[in-house]
């Protein structure tokens, strides 16, 4: 009898771990083909006042072309501090695939940095290089509170499966609006790829 109890309580553990690996996310298919895509990361210009800048980032696979003319895939980046209400945006007809987040702080990088993440094939319809987040800190050791971009900003977005390496300069500027301090600019630097 304690055999048999054993043997089940082994048996339902297996069947619980299935169950919670196959729920955390497509991470290849069936056939083993991937869509990889490799940022090199830039900083364009800072603001002297500012001693930190750490921008949390990270890749958005689209599965479906419609995701991603409807940006339903980063409609999170239309949300947030600083930013206008925008029309409403629907949930996505495919799966969107978000990589593990990277966190840069540009105020120390001198040289590129390379982000590299990959998708299983189905997700070729394109991909975005979203700013989730950003950390910045004056000289004196205080927050920078305003900074428009702050709670998503799409820092690049390409249609279609991924060619090439991309290199996108991301900084800081000044604003010159009272509603915020700063802006968060990314711009692609074709002569990076």
């Amino acid at each position: 009898m304690r055999q048999t109890a054993l043997l089940v309580a082994v048996l339902a553990l297996v069947a619980a771990g299935g169950c919670l690996s196959a729920g955390s996310g497509p991470l290849s298919d069936e056939s083993g083909e991937n869509v990889t895509v490799e940022y090199g990361i830039t900083a364009s210009s800072l603001p002297s006042e500012i001693a930190s800048a750490n921008l949390t980032m990270q890749v958005v696979f689209v599965e479906n072309g419609d995701d991603f003319s409807d940006n339903a895939c980063w409609r999170d980046t239309y949300f947030g501090p600083f930013k206008p209400t925008p029309t409403p945006i629907g949930e996505p007809s495919g799966d969107c695939l978000r990589s593990q987040e990277v966190t840069v702080d540009v105020t120390e990088l001198n040289e590129t940095r390379t982000v590299t993440a990959t998708a299983p094939e189905r997700f070729d319809a394109g991909h975005g290089l979203v700013v989730t987040d950003v950390v910045a800190t004056y000289q004196n050791g205080t927050s920078v509170s305003r900074i428009h971009g702050f709670g998503g900003h799409r820092a690049n977005i390409v249609e279609g499966t991924p060619e090439d390496r991309y290199t996108v300069d991301l900084g800081i500027g000044t604003a010159e609006t009272p509603a915020y301090a700063y802006y968060l600019s990314a711009e692609e630097n074709s002569s990076g790829r």
